[in-house]
């Protein structure tokens, strides 16, 4: 027998010749029979596709909002908002592309660089010495192990036909630290956050409470018995007895005990429903593991080291990585040198079973204390602090620092970094080196480093002037030669950008030596308000098009299509049937419309410090029009940038270390919305975490695709039940044609006889 599949159902085929004697149908019959089973893939199908239509809504959010951060704010955009060349009507052009100047148009006219001497540049080094011990260790793994049963299960409530999902952390868990409050109270904080993330339930009031050992869901405005469950997960409704049609409350919990919510799992069962993506130098490759149920199921942590080392060896190649054991634990190491290698993501349940987590690399971890981060070296101190613990000094530049071993690397950084020692340290992943900067350019910037007490400095960057450690490089001064109105000077200043009588000049390393530099200048104000005019365009497109969306209701006579529907129907039909499915899927979406309100109020107000507004300089909304859009005033604005041009600047750019919103400038303020929701190097957005990104690490680690990974489980199941029922269908049609046969070969017999 063969079987043959689709993403809705299965269909079941054998060798058979159907309805021979009986005359029936058997193929239309046992479609008949097993309707109710295709209807329920069909139904799953169409939720999961719901879901992907919102992944796919959030994306196109996230697009636009990309788009716009890389055309205003992004460093190497010429229409960069942020830059004051934005704002500048007159400009000068330098005849070397390694000089630029501003200020006093005026006196450019007569100015000229002669010769290039030298330009300014920070002390700097980057220590030869590997940090990082370079090896990856999981937790430890066993056969089985106990999860909270509670973590990633789900209330769905429901009030006519709108639903509320209450959705448990997947990585709840009872905190030890807390012993004020019972693992019951844990459970109600849960929901009770949960409640709180969406805003019609938080709006109403609705609240979980504890009641006589029972946790009490209170309706708030929706009123005793409008606001129903009507899906609640297998554990929730055995452990804390909350059934479907119930008013959400649960039944007397008797053990409210830590171990009364713990399941035991197998190894083998976490890895069989999840995956696991390495990052190898940049190549990314995900690994799925073998069935449960399977023969080759892996149980125990050296048959995980074995299999792991069989799918890395065949995706990168043998003998790169080494996979290995050690007292139950699992360790990846590298071979060779500069080899970055780690875990860009995986499933949240085998993170879970391993201790290992996405971001796991071969280099020091900088957001675990120094004495677990993976040193290559190991610290040594002989003091201690008032609690007792390994006391570390050091000393750069004059300032002193005081870690202990419960500091973070990070910790160490950010300390240093933003302290008075006037160094910039980093840590390079790839090298996994430290490189400190000077925060100051000129002859007189020195980097000095010592151990007061312990070897910290030693463990991080080695000796100074030592093999294997690292030498400093002192900074240099900038030195030029210019004429100003044929008067020869020669300008020696510790940066690279020199202000002369008016005169800005900036200088790249790469003008050293360079002479006779002219520079031309020409008037631009109609650049300026052209780019002013499409800024205003492009920040409308963004709220008329979150506006509509937001706005934009779902159709119920347009579900999503299933694969026999799609085949009955022209491709034309499908494209506007599609199109009418995708609509509403960001209906009054809350994130969307916190987003919508920050970028409208972004623009808006005063900015401290500067007398001007938005619409002082001709651009506000239309009277009467409470969009959010705006309208540009060209003749309103040239005004205002004529009376004076840098108030207009610092309105839009202004910002400072630790500023307030207030305090910013309203491009600023507008970027920072956009990074929130979009997020910025290294951290996620708000609409990242919930839909993620194509092409990036986010892209299977991001909500909605966990949730569709669900459905995929579900949709697997009924199948597999979907093809056991037609199996027994067709089983009996199959010995009924044998009976009608048996009965029309006797009946001949018998008719022979009297012949």
């Amino acid at each position: 027998m063969s079987t043959t599949s689709s993403i809705y159902g299965s269909g079941v085929s054998s060798k058979r010749v159907n309805g021979l004697m009986s005359g029936l149908d058997t193929d239309e019959l046992v479609k008949q029979m097993s309707y109710a089973t295709q209807t329920k893939i069909n139904k799953q199908f169409q939720a999961q596709q719901k879901l992907v239509y919102k992944q796919d809504a959030f994306r196109d959010v996230i697009s636009k909002l990309v788009k716009f951060s890389d055309k205003y704010f992004s460093a190497t955009s010429k229409t960069n908002i942020l830059s004051p060349s934005f704002f500048r009507a007159n400009t000068a052009k330098s005849s070397s592309s390694n000089v630029t100047v501003s200020g006093d148009t005026e006196a450019l006219k007569n100015f000229s660089i002669d010769d290039v001497i030298s330009v300014a540049s920070t002390a700097r080094f980057t220590s030869n010495k590997e940090v990082s011990s370079g090896v990856i260790t999981s937790g430890d793994i066993d056969s089985t192990s106990k999860f909270n049963a509670l973590a990633g299960q789900a209330i769905t409530l429901k009030s006519g036909e709108k639903t509320y999902t209450l959705k448990i952390d997947a990585n709840f868990e009872f905190k030890d630290s807390d012993p004020l409050k019972s693992e019951l109270e844990q459970i109600q904080d849960e929901l009770n956050r949960q409640i709180n993330s969406i805003t019609a339930l938080k709006n109403a009031g609705v609240e979980y409470s504890i009641d006589a050992g029972k946790l009490k869901l209170n309706p708030g405005t929706f009123g005793e018995g409008v606001l129903k469950v009507s899906s609640v997960g297998d554990e929730i409704k055995e452990r804390l007895n909350i059934e479907v049609d119930s008013g959400g409350s649960s039944g007397e919990v008797i053990d409210t005990s830590a171990v009364a919510f713990l399941k035991d799992v197998n190894l083998k069962d976490i890895l069989a429903k999840g995956q696991m993506t390495f990052d190898y130098n940049g190549i990314q490759k995900t690994i799925s593991f073998p069935d449960a149920a399977s023969p080759e199921a892996i149980n125990t942590a050296e048959k995980f080291k074995i299999y792991l080392q069989g799918k890395l060896d065949t995706m990168y190649g043998s003998g790169k990585i080494q996979v290995g054991t050690d007292d139950n634990k699992l360790t990846f190491e590298t071979t060779g040198t500069n080899n970055l290698f780690g875990i860009s993501s995986m499933s949240q349940d085998i993170s879970k079973y391993t201790g290992l987590s996405v971001g796991n690399y071969n280099r020091v971890n900088k957001d675990l204390a120094i004495s677990k981060a993976g040193l290559k070296d190991s610290l040594n101190s002989t003091e201690t602090n008032a609690d007792g613990k390994k006391l570390y000094e050091i000393t750069i530049n004059d300032t002193k620092f005081s870690f202990t071993e419960d500091s973070t690397l990070n910790d160490i950084i950010k300390e240093i970094n933003s302290s008075d020692a006037g160094i910039t340290l980093t840590h390079s992943a790839t090298t996994d080196k430290f490189t400190a900067v000077s925060k100051d350019t000129g002859a007189h910037m020195d980097i000095v480093i010592s151990d007061d007490v312990g070897n910290l400095a030693n463990v991080l960057f080695g000796q100074k002037d030592v093999a294997g450690g690292y030498s400093v490089e002192k900074g240099t001064d900038t030195v030029v030669k210019v004429t100003k109105n044929g008067v020869e000077e020669t300008l020696t200043r510790s940066t690279s950008n020199i202000s002369f009588d008016g005169i800005n000049i900036g200088l790249t390393n790469k003008a050293v030596g360079e002479k006779n530099i002219t520079f031309t200048v020409s008037e631009e104000t109609d650049k300026v308000v052209e780019k002013m005019a499409q800024f205003v365009e492009d920040y409308n497109e963004i709220v008329t098009y979150l506006d509509a969306k937001l706005s934009e209701k779902s159709n119920s006579k347009y579900p999503p299509l299933t694969d026999e529907q799609r085949r009955e129907m022209s491709e034309s039909e499908i494209k506007l049937w599609d199109e009418k499915a995708k609509e509403g899927m960001l209906y009054l979406d809350s994130d969307m419309n916190a987003l919508l309100y920050s970028w409208k109020e972004s623009v808006s107000g005063f900015v401290e410090g500067n007398s001007m507004h938005m619409s002082s300089i001709g651009i506000a909304s239309a009277f009467g029009d409470y969009s959010g859009k705006l309208v540009f005033n060209e003749e309103k604005f040239r005004n205002a940038y004529a009376t004076d041009a840098e108030k207009i600047e610092e309105l839009f750019t202004k910002n400072s270390k630790n500023a307030t919103t207030e305090q910013k400038g309203l491009a600023q303020r507008l970027k920072d919305v956009t990074s929130r929701n979009v997020g910025v190097v290294g951290e996620k957005g708000i609409l990242v975490e919930r839909a993620g990104t194509k092409g990036t690490s986010s892209e299977k680690a991001n909500f909605l695709y966990e949730r569709i990974k669900e459905y995929d489980d579900m949709i697997a199941k009924l199948k597999t039940k979907l093809v056991a029922e037609q199996q027994k269908y067709y089983a009996k049609f199959t010995a009924l044609e044998k009976a009608l046969a048996n009965m029309n070969s006797q009946s001949s017999w018998l008719s022979s006889q009297f012949q």
